[in-house]
């Protein structure tokens, strides 16, 4: 209580209250955002002991009642990072659980981000695919820079070489299956990124109809079946009138003389 009590009339102790109401206000707050009510950063370490401010990272504190994700830890840590690859189609909804560690995106020569608090797996972009199929999401009032679907699936294959065999492959298949992406659209970056023999065998699959199984026979509808054969010399005959009328005239010639052929050939023909 004596500590307590001291504190109450103590320079820290008005500190604290606006370090408080800043915290209350904002959510989430950077170690530069106290310089903006009066304060020095050095106040952030004394609201951290007293549970003014809860420390998630090098930087970065919320209030104690705020539980961020690595994705959102992540993004604000490094505002112009990019989730790609697994942390991204956690985000659209593909995998079902986030992945142990943030995929995190960075320019190809920018500083490396050193996050204690996180497992971070980083990959080098170059620059003219930087700003390229990137979207951004709202996640409690975190913006979260993302790469598209598309992206993050044709990227699994690009670095193939960091994931278990196969994964790429299992996760295109789900997304197809479910409809979430379109096959030109994935055919087309495919091409760009020179991946195309890897990821073109599963879109003809997915292209190619499906043969229904053997088992699945009994549940369909019987098949119609297939009209009757016509009889041998029952067929109508296209041929028409006027052609008729001339084969009946040259039967009929070849039986005559020769004085009498030339007298029936020489008949007018009919239409003519």
């Amino acid at each position: 209580m004596q500590r307590t009590r001291n504190m109450t009339f103590s320079p820290e102790a008005r500190d604290l209250e606006k370090l408080h109401a800043l915290v209350q206000q904002r959510r989430v707050i950077r170690a530069r955002d106290v310089a903006s009510v009066g304060l020095i950063r050095s106040v952030l370490g004394l609201g951290e002991f007293w549970g003014t401010a809860v420390r998630v990272e090098r930087g970065l504190y919320v209030a104690p009642d705020v539980v961020l994700t690595p994705a959102q830890v992540a993004a604000l840590r490094v505002p112009r990072g990019v989730l790609c690859m697994l942390s991204a189609l956690h985000i659209h909804g593909l995998l079902p659980r986030r992945p142990r560690a943030v995929w995190l995106a960075v320019a190809a020569k920018a500083w490396a981000p050193r996050l204690r608090e996180l497992d971070l797996e980083l990959v080098r972009v170059k620059p003219e695919r930087w700003e390229r199929d990137v979207e951004e999401r709202i996640l409690q009032d975190t913006v979260l820079r993302v790469d598209s679907l598309v992206r993050a699936l044709v990227d699994c294959f690009v670095l193939r070489h960091r994931l278990p065999p196969g994964t790429g492959a299992s996760l295109l298949r789900v997304a197809l299956a479910r409809g979430l992406c379109s096959t030109n659209a994935l055919e087309e970056m495919a091409r760009r990124d020179r991946v195309m023999r890897q990821i073109g065998p599963i879109l003809e699959e997915e292209r190619s109809p499906m043969e229904i199984p053997t088992s699945a026979e009994a549940l369909l509808e019987p098949l119609p079946p297939p009209p009757p054969a016509v009889p041998a010399g029952r067929h109508k005959s296209r041929i028409s009138p006027r052609l008729a009328e001339e084969r009946k005239n040259l039967a009929h010639a070849a039986l005559l003389d020769p004085p009498e052929q030339k007298a029936v050939l020489s008949l007018p023909r009919s239409g003519r």
